[in-house]
């Protein structure tokens, strides 16, 4: 091959490219090389884990965190070798980690990944976005923003979670009002200039809002802060104890969600009736969550984007304790206001803002000042990301969006689906792309997995392409694979 042929290509290097790229280097047969296509400062990060503020933590348990599916305490002993200083007093198990801590662990087995694999898989580095690619017989082209392209036969797509946007129409923000509205807090640099006593409207309950909620207080900052969504649900917190999944197994639903979600809250009441505790009822649909999704019709799906997405997501992506512990204080001293309702509109008055909002089941709308106003919802939908590479992808048929507006089309095998319905051979989309086909599909748990299984089926491609079936060298190779 050339060099700038490989192999495989990894478009993205956050969780999601780490974790192709680690398994790809582990399950590739000797001689192949792989290229890591990601921005600067993505590395082993993406938009989970790029903080470096120590206040935002993991809402996992360090024992549920490992990128090892072969090592289920993997995490936990590189913590205790590492930050022993972080040890829960029920053991390193029970910690919820800063996730700018679990960054490092992420590139440190990446280089672990890439030492181990030496000279026997070829891997090279880019440090540039992927503009667009195209197909050239059995290999794909990719462009770079550098000017540069570069050429593969395998793709994966690992673009992970893009920032979302703020929920309003054009016409109901005043242009004035727009120098005091941050749309993505994790990468305007406004944030960290917001005087202390700055008086600021958070869009949106989840996991995001805590943790600029947590950034302002730690840093000293005691402006008064309101956050606002549409039924007002922050996220539950996780118990001081982790207990085990019940022992619990769903309904037939037939496609039907009102069952499944019936049988859920019922199962979650008699948990706690019987003494136990509801989250298990929760834990024990993780592994089932997929397919239950797939089963239901596609109105069924509709419906719960609309209606039940809100409650699930609270319920399954929970807070760590001591977060959960200080965000109640914080709204029991009043220094922070949570509400149900909507925006409405967002007028400029000079130094400040006047946020119209009508409250949930009030028909009367009422006027909030504030000095700003953060969109905090969350990940935000790929088709609405104004991504280069996946316009180009849909632009010349290799891709196109899901029915539900989430992602990517894709198989059961994450490959794309293009124009036509026609499955697009080799080109995979990992994580978030892929959610319509299986909800969920963003933690570190449900990526590894899928990362795994990719990586196999792509070596799998290569040793058959490399050695055909019969061959001598095939038969070694896969001696070698085998014994190690």
């Amino acid at each position: 091959m050339s060099d700038n042929a490989f192999d495989v290509a990894v478009i993205g290097t956050g969780l999601s490219g780490s974790l192709l790229a680690i398994q790809l280097l582990r399950q590739l047969p000797a001689g192949c090389s792989v290229a890591l296509v990601g921005k600067a400062g993505e590395t082993g990060a993406g938009l989970a884990y790029g903080t470096r503020d120590r206040v935002h933590l993991l809402n996992v348990r360090a024992a549920r965190m490992s990128l090892d599916p072969d090592d289920e305490g993997d995490f936990v002993a590189w913590l205790a070798a590492r930050h022993p200083e972080l040890e829960a007093a029920a053991g390193m198990k029970e910690t919820y980690a800063p996730r700018a801590i679990y960054g490092d662990y992420v590139r440190e087995r990446l280089a672990g990944a890439m030492r181990e694999a030496g000279g026997r898989i070829h891997t090279s580095l880019f440090t540039s976005e992927v503009m667009g690619m195209e197909r050239d017989g059995e290999e794909y082209v990719l462009e770079l923003a550098t000017g540069d392209a570069i050429r593969a036969r395998h793709v994966g797509l690992c673009l992970g979670n893009p920032p979302g946007r703020l929920p309003l129409p054009g016409d109901s923000v005043d242009a004035a009002a727009r120098p005091r509205i941050v749309d993505d807090p994790w990468h305007d640099r406004r944030m960290a200039q917001i005087a202390p006593e700055a008086r600021i409207l958070f869009v949106g309950t989840g996991l995001t809002m805590v943790d600029q909620v947590m950034s302002r207080r730690i840093a000293g900052r005691r402006g008064a802060m309101i956050a606002i969504s549409r039924h007002g649900l922050l996220p539950a917190t996780h118990g001081e104890v982790s207990s085990p999944p019940a022992a619990w197994q769903p309904p037939a639903n037939n496609g039907r969600l009102g069952v499944l979600f019936h049988a859920v809250v019922a199962a979650a009441r008699a948990a706690e009736k019987a003494g136990g505790d509801w989250r298990s009822v929760i834990d024990a649909l993780r592994p089932l969550t997929q397919r239950l999704w797939q089963r239901l019709t596609p109105a069924s799906r509709r419906r719960f984007l609309r209606h039940g997405e809100a409650w699930w997501s609270v319920h399954r992506h929970r807070m760590a304790p001591a977060i959960g512990a200080r965000i109640a204080a914080f709204r029991a001293d009043r220094e922070l206001e949570v509400l149900a309702g909507r925006i409405i509109r967002i007028e400029g008055l000079g130094r400040g803002l006047a946020v119209v909002i009508r409250r949930r089941g009030c028909p009367e709308a009422e006027t909030v000042h504030v000095d700003w106003v953060v969109n905090c919802t969350g990940p935000g939908r790929l088709s609405r990301s104004g991504s280069a590479l996946v316009a180009d992808l849909v632009a010349g048929g290799l891709a196109r969006g899901d029915s539900l507006g989430l992602g990517l089309d894709v198989s059961r095998d994450g490959e794309l689906v293009g124009r036509g319905r026609r499955v697009t051979p080799n080109a995979y989309a990992i994580g978030a792309a892929g959610r319509a086909r299986f909800l969920e599909i963003t933690a570190a748990r449900e990526i590894r997995g899928q990362a795994a299984a990719l990586a196999r089926r792509i070596a799998a491609a290569r040793r058959a392409e490399l050695f055909p079936r019969g061959s001598a060298r095939r038969a070694v190779a896969e001696w070698q694979d085998h014994a190690g």
